[in-house]
Order: C-alpha cells, then structure tokens, then sequence
C-alpha cells in the first residue's frame, strides 16, 4: 500500500477555527462530503460560515541537503 502524496485540509475564509475548520482528509471528496452536509444544515441561513478545501502536499523524505564549496 502506498502512501498517498497529498492530504486535505477544511480552512475557513476569514482564518478562525471551530469544529470543521482544520480536519484532515486522505481525499478531497470526503472534505467536500463535511462542506456539504455543513452546508445543507445552514442551507438559506446568513450566519453560514465559508469554508475552502486546501491541498498539502506530503513530501516522501524530508532532508535537507547543503553543499559547502570547498577552497
């Protein structure tokens, strides 16, 4: 089994957390899944926050490589 090269992130727009806002999700389908059931919930409301999925990506090795020129 592999990996995956990436996660998903919810993120509110105006930067404040609550209850949605920083979960993590191995795909952005089951992200949108939370935003739309959040959303059918508030469906005509104005207090409905708004909300973003965001990508981050997930780096197989973290090194950190330097080079030293040598005289």
């Amino acid at each position: 089994m592999t990996r995956p090269l990436s996660r998903y992130v919810i993120l509110r727009d105006d930067g404040l957390s609550d209850a949605i806002a920083g979960q993590m999700f191995a795909s952005y389908d089951e992200a949108y899944s939370v935003l739309e059931r959040y959303a059918a919930d508030y469906c005509c409301s104005d207090e409905r926050e708004s909300y973003r999925i965001e990508a981050e990506c997930l780096a197989p090795y973290q090194q950190t490589y330097s080079a030293r020129r040598q005289p």
